[in-house]
């Protein structure tokens, strides 16, 4: 009987040991974020190389109107130093667990743009096929693009500051909608803490685009402070350019 138990309370500790090895970590000392799939450079070629003349013609058409804005006098008559902000009530959903960003970012968009309740992270977590390993980016924009029909989100892939700072602006300003960025970022670059693998959303933009404000699906479940918070474009530039699969706009 000894030795049954003794079995018994090895094979437990072995599976709670393994357990532990394959569990995302996140201390208050490491503050360490992971929750996407790392960057396949090759998977994204692929991508691009799918994309049917329809979609490029929305990216053209979006482009276009991007750029037409952008060299307005409309976006000229704007106060530098103001802000604009996602009209309307933008609620935003703390991830359930520490590698569900991109659930929680899916479900946040989908609240905004929808104005309605939602799919449960968890259920959005299995249809994008989300693990304790993340969430491959990828597959957020054909989703996103299959549950809403207000916007056709497009992925960039250009890692160019200056389109990056107007897709954002034209985002928020023009198509009423939430971009959403990749990053690695680290506290030493200006992040509330060091992530290897995240994703997030702007809400909101300073008008000469030299600052955003990120609405952070991680923030609550830590008991870190506000979930919004404003960054320089240089500093989720570099975050981009880390992880380096760009952005939805």
């Amino acid at each position: 009987m000894k030795k049954s138990i003794k079995r018994v309370i090895s094979l437990s500790l072995c599976l709670a040991m393994m357990a532990m090895a394959y569990i995302p970590a996140f201390s208050a000392e490491e503050n360490t974020i992971s929750g996407l799939l790392p960057h396949d450079p090759a998977r994204v070629e692929e991508y691009l190389s799918s994309l049917t003349e329809e979609e490029l013609n929305i990216i053209a058409e979006r482009e276009a109107i991007t750029q037409a804005y952008l060299a307005s006098s409309i976006r000229a008559a704007r106060a530098p130093t103001t802000w604009s902000h996602l009209p309307g009530t933008f609620t935003l959903y703390g991830q359930i667990t520490e590698y569900y960003c991109g659930p929680a970012v899916v479900q946040s968009t989908l609240h905004y743009l929808n104005k309605s309740t939602p799919p449960s992270q968890f259920q959005i977590g299995l249809d994008l096929g989300t693990t304790m390993f993340g969430t491959d980016f990828l597959k957020l924009r054909p989703y996103l693009n299959r549950n809403q029909s207000v916007i056709n989100y497009i992925h960039i892939t250009d890692l160019s500051k200056t389109k990056m700072e107007g897709n954002f602006q034209v985002d928020i300003v023009v198509w009423n909608v939430p971009p959403i960025v990749t990053l690695i970022g680290s506290e030493d670059e200006g992040w509330r803490y060091d992530s290897d693998g995240h994703v997030v959303m702007i809400n909101a933009c300073r008008d000469d685009r030299t600052e955003f404000q990120i609405a952070d699906t991680i923030i609550g479940l830590y008991g870190l402070p506000d979930p919004y918070y404003s960054r320089p474009s240089s500093v989720i530039h570099t975050a981009m350019v880390n992880f380096g699969a760009g952005y939805l706009y």
